[in-house]
């Protein structure tokens, strides 16, 4: 078993100065929500949730009450190179409230 460094980590805590490049928006940066609900949804009901700024990294999704096979139009690690809708797709069997949470970081 080894013991590793992760990339951010090793660029920002390098013992050789010279190596320190860590970059704020993958390291350390601020991260901000976006976060709706909404209620009276039926399955394949598309439903906008709110706009991520261009160059927003998104860090996580999080679908709570959307139905089985729910979905949104980002997924985690995307990088958006313009300003982005947000689109949620219900699943079938939604719960009476939906609830949509996506943590994003401006790079």
């Amino acid at each position: 078993m080894s013991a590793l460094d992760g990339v951010n980590y090793g660029k920002s805590y390098s013992s050789n100065p010279s190596d320190r490049s860590g970059n704020v928006g993958d390291y350390g940066g601020s991260v901000k929500v976006l976060l709706d609900y909404k209620t009276g949804m039926l399955a394949a009901d598309t439903v906008n949730i709110g706009k991520l700024p261009k160059n927003a990294r998104v860090l996580s999704v999080n679908l709570i009450g959307c139905g089985s096979g729910a979905a949104v139009n980002v997924a985690a690690m995307d990088l958006m190179s313009a300003e982005t809708i947000v689109i949620l797709t219900v699943g079938t069997s939604p719960g009476a409230t939906a609830y949509v949470w996506i943590e994003y970081a401006v790079v």
